[in-house]
C-alpha cells in the first residue's frame, strides 16, 4: 500500500486537517508529471465518496490542467469545483477569500482575453510558452506581498 493510500484510509477527522493535504502535496508533487493528475483525481474521488471536501484536490487538478493542457476549460472546471467545495465546507473562512476563487478571478478572464487576440499574444497559450505564462501568473499571485493586500 502506498503512503497516499494510507493517508486516504485515515479517519475523517485526520483528512480534514491541513497536515494531511500538506503530506499529499509533497507525495503527489514528487511523482512524474503525467501521474499527478491521476493521483489528484483519485484523491478527489475518495474524498467525495466519504462526503469530505475535495476542494484541495480539485484546486491542484485545476492548476495542473491550466499548466499542461492547451485548452484551459478543464482547468477552469476544476477550479470552479474547488470553489464550490470551499462554499460548502469552508466553515469560518469566506469562500471568496480562498485560493480557488482568487485564482479563478486571476486566470479565467485573462485567458479569455488572451485567446481572443490574433497575434503573438495568443501564441503564449501554446506549449512551451503556456507553462511559463501560467506559472508566472501563479507566482505573482503567491507572493506574500499580494496576499497581504
Amino acid at each position: 500500500m502506498s503512503e497516499i493510500d494510507e493517508i486516504l484510509k485515515s479517519p475523517d477527522q485526520v483528512l480534514k486537517e491541513p497536515a494531511a493535504f500538506h503530506r499529499l502535496d509533497h507525495l503527489i508533487e514528487s511523482l512524474p508529471d503525467d501521474q499527478r493528475a491521476l493521483e489528484w483525481s483519485r484523491v478527489a474521488g475518495c474524498l467525495e465518496a466519504r462526503g469530505l471536501s475535495s476542494g484541495h484536490a480539485h484546486f491542484r487538478l485545476g492548476i495542473w490542467h491550466l499548466v499542461n493542457d492547451t485548452d484551459e476549460r478543464t482547468g477552469i472546471k476544476h477550479l470552479e469545483l474547488a470553489y464550490a467545495q470551499d462554499q460548502k465546507f469552508s466553515g469560518r473562512k469566506e469562500p471568496h477569500r480562498m485560493s480557488a476563487y482568487r485564482v479563478l478571478g486571476l486566470i479565467k478572464d485573462f485567458l479569455g482575453y488572451l485567446s481572443s487576440k490574433k497575434n503573438w499574444q495568443v501564441d503564449q497559450l501554446q506549449p512551451p510558452y503556456r507553462r511559463v505564462l501560467i506559472t508566472t501568473l501563479l507566482a505573482v499571485y503567491d507572493e506574500p506581498y499580494f496576499e497581504a493586500l
